[in-house]
């Protein structure tokens, strides 16, 4: 027997191997095996197995199983061949794109101590003879039935972990280490109502999850129509059947909000997945995957990759956003697309949503590939917005502010007086969006892209938004000349304005981490901020009570 191997290179060619005749019932498409490549042994994939090779060259033996193979889903694998064939791209990088080296990394979680009393023997202890902070640990741990984390104890006596040593050496208390990934559990199913409109289209989408048909429906819902209402009562039931569900975002705002509302119907167990995490974050997220945990996955684009099996739904929310297009590295893809593929594999229905739906898929449903599901009326209660449109030529002439209409500023200075929180969207990150040099008699342009380039102010450079290529910036030079507004500069007036208010920029330059994110959108949520500034991370999916 003979096997096609390819490896994680960007090659279009697979290379044969034989088969050792004690692996032959273990290898099929999609292994993960050890073969010899230019004398040194890498993980390398079946794409194929045959009785007979045409190659009249040497042939080595595939040397092993790798040890750390995942269970890949039939499904996953398949679309993974399909994206290979479609974007014209090496399968090799396809793999390394969907399957990256941590899936096969093996994931020790931090252990944390947690203490308890031993019952059997404190009961007959003589405590009086113990010291202050062995009585002090013993007296707390009185209180509590369960374990209690040893961490939580270290204002109420000094000297903690020795003091538990000692008491655990006396065999008065127990040690009990448990992953720091141990989540407690939160145990919530919410019940939603939906209205009549979003009850026929919930209807219409059902009966193709519970008999795993391939259909694909486009939600086409004006904003606050209840879209999300529809898909969540979808997955719920499509949970309890005993089916997973893949819920694609477009932005990584979306994230943390989408994770809190899923809570409130689903618990804790979910999934996430986005490029704020860090690799022990998504390590321990493939380990539950891969272990059965979650049947929800919610995250970005490369969450379609996730090796979750038995798929009964997938849902791609605001469908038309352009951050579905992996543009960096290779291969390029459009996860949307991916999505479509990877449901008709796994023979389970797809649901779009957008209240602008792109072209491509709208077309769709013009031509029968995907059905077309009209939400035009408001969910529960909420109201139109009133919109307002401000002609900015008539400030024009004005020398300071010219970002922010007087009608602007005085909405602000309104909403702040009473008590309630603005959110400003512009969608252009810096401080200004060019830098016109006098002595040159141009703007300053990118050397590789030719194009403007735009002022961070808060790094003191000049920053290519299409290479990320850089230059250094002197700010007290006479021949240069500022046009345009970025957060940067808005967040700057907001200061100078409301000097009183509290204010958070919300843009990839001011979120190092994803700890920052949740900190402000947190702050924002319990009222401590007044204004958040920020890029198309702020424009959707968020929601605020105030």
């Amino acid at each position: 027997m003979y096997a096609q191997v390819v490896f994680s290179i960007a090659s279009f060619k697979s290379f044969t191997y034989k088969i050792p005749h004690a692996l032959i019932s273990k290898i099929s498409p999609g292994v993960a095996v050890n073969a010899s490549f230019k004398n040194t042994l890498h993980l390398g994939y079946i794409v194929s197995t045959s009785k007979h090779s045409s190659y009249k060259g040497m042939i080595h033996e595939i040397d092993s199983i790798y040890k750390g193979q995942p269970n890949i889903p039939k499904d996953l694998w398949q679309t993974i061949l399909w994206m290979s064939h479609y974007y014209v791209a090496p399968i090799g990088l396809c793999i390394k794109t969907a399957l990256p080296n941590l899936y096969y990394k093996d994931y020790n979680a931090k252990k944390i101590l947690y203490i308890e009393l031993n019952h059997n023997v404190v009961s007959k202890f003589d405590i009086s003879t113990l010291s202050k902070n062995q009585k002090i640990i013993i007296k707390h741990l009185m209180g509590f039935k369960d374990p209690v984390l040893a961490s939580t104890m270290k204002d109420e006596t000094s000297n903690l972990y020795y003091t538990i040593d000692v008491l655990h050496k006396k065999n008065i208390i127990k040690k009990i280490f448990l992953d720091s990934d141990n989540q407690v559990e939160i145990e919530s199913m919410k019940h939603i109502t939906l209205s009549k409109k979003q009850t026929d289209i919930f209807n219409k989408i059902f009966p193709s999850i519970k008999k795993s048909l391939n259909n694909n429906f486009l939600i086409h819902g004006i904003p606050g129509s209840g879209k999300t209402e529809v898909y969540v009562k979808l997955a719920q039931e499509a949970i309890s059947t005993g089916k997973c569900v893949m819920i694609l975002i477009p932005e990584i705002i979306l994230t943390t909000q989408m994770k809190d509302r899923f809570i409130k119907y689903f618990g804790s167990n979910i999934a996430m997945w986005h490029s704020k995490m860090t690799r022990k974050e998504k390590q321990q997220t493939i380990k539950r995957i891969l272990s059965g945990e979650y049947q929800i996955i919610i995250g970005a684009r490369s969450s379609i990759f996730s090796p979750l099996p038995n798929i009964g739904l997938i849902v791609i929310d605001e469908e038309q956003d352009s951050s579905y297009k992996q543009e960096s590295p290779k291969p390029y893809y459009n996860a949307r697309d991916i999505a479509l593929v990877r449901a008709k594999y796994a023979e389970c229905p797809v649901v779009l949503t957008s209240a602008t739906p792109s072209m491509e898929t709208y077309y769709n449903t013009i031509i029968g590939k995907s059905k077309h599901l009209p939400l035009n009326e408001r969910y529960f209660k909420s109201k139109e917005p009133i919109v307002r449109i401000v002609d900015m030529m008539k400030f024009i002439d004005c020398d300071e502010n010219k970002i922010i209409s007087p009608e602007l500023m005085d909405a602000i200075q309104s909403t702040l007086k009473s008590k309630k929180q603005i959110i400003l969207l512009n969608n252009r990150r810096g401080y200004a969006s060019s830098v016109f040099s006098k002595d040159q008699q141009n703007a300053i342009l990118c050397d590789y892209c030719n194009v403007p380039m735009s002022l961070h102010k808060s790094f003191n450079r000049l920053l290519c938004h299409y290479c990320d290529s850089h230059k250094s910036f002197n700010e007290a030079s006479d021949n240069i000349v500022l046009h345009g507004y970025g957060t940067e500069k808005i967040y700057e007036i907001l200061k100078n304005q409301f000097s009183n208010a509290s204010i958070a920029r919300v843009d990839s330059d001011s979120l190092k981490s994803n700890k920052n994110l949740l900190t402000i959108l947190n702050d924002f949520s319990s009222g401590k901020l007044d204004i958040m500034i920020g890029t198309q991370m702020i424009s959707k999916g968020l929601d605020f009570d105030n």
